[in-house]
C-alpha cells in the first residue's frame, strides 16, 4: 500500500512539473531565447524553422538538459563536426517526433515542423556531414 501512494505521489510531481512547463511554455516565459541570425553558419530557411520549433528552450533560458542538447546561442563557437553531428542528432529527433516534445506540440501545435520543414532542416544537417 505505501508503494502505491509512493508511485501517486511520484506520478503527480511529474504531472504538475509538465503542466507548469506547458503552462510557460504557452504563455512565454521562455521568450528571452534570441533568434538564430544567418551569421551562425544556419541557411535562413533553416534558421527559420529552428526559430519557430526550436530556439525557445534551445537558445536561451534556464534548462539545462536542452542547452545541452542543442544550443544555438553557442552554435556558431562549435567546430564544423560538432556542428554536424548536432544538426544530425536534431534531423532524426525532429523526423521521429521527439522534438518537439508531444507536451510542447500539444499546447502549441504551430512549433511542429511541417514534413517539408522537417526536409529542409534534415538536408541541411545532411549537407555538413559532407564538410
Amino acid at each position: 500500500m505505501r508503494a502505491l501512494k509512493a508511485s501517486i505521489k511520484v506520478a503527480f510531481v511529474i504531472v504538475i512539473t509538465l503542466a507548469v512547463v506547458v503552462f510557460a511554455q504557452s504563455f512565454g516565459a521562455f521568450s528571452q531565447a534570441k533568434t538564430i541570425q544567418s551569421s551562425v553558419g544556419i541557411p535562413p530557411d533553416v534558421a527559420n524553422v529552428l526559430n519557430n520549433s526550436c530556439v525557445g528552450c534551445h537558445g536561451g533560458g534556464d534548462n539545462p538538459m536542452a542547452l545541452e542538447a542543442w544550443n544555438f546561442n553557442k552554435w556558431d563557437t562549435y567546430n564544423v563536426k560538432k556542428q554536424a553531428k548536432k544538426s544530425n542528432a536534431m534531423c532524426k529527433a525532429i523526423t521521429k517526433g521527439k522534438m518537439p516534445p508531444p507536451y510542447i506540440g500539444k499546447a502549441n501545435p504551430e512549433r511542429i515542423p511541417t514534413v517539408s520543414q522537417t526536409e529542409l532542416v534534415c538536408r541541411w544537417a545532411n549537407s555538413l556531414k559532407l564538410k
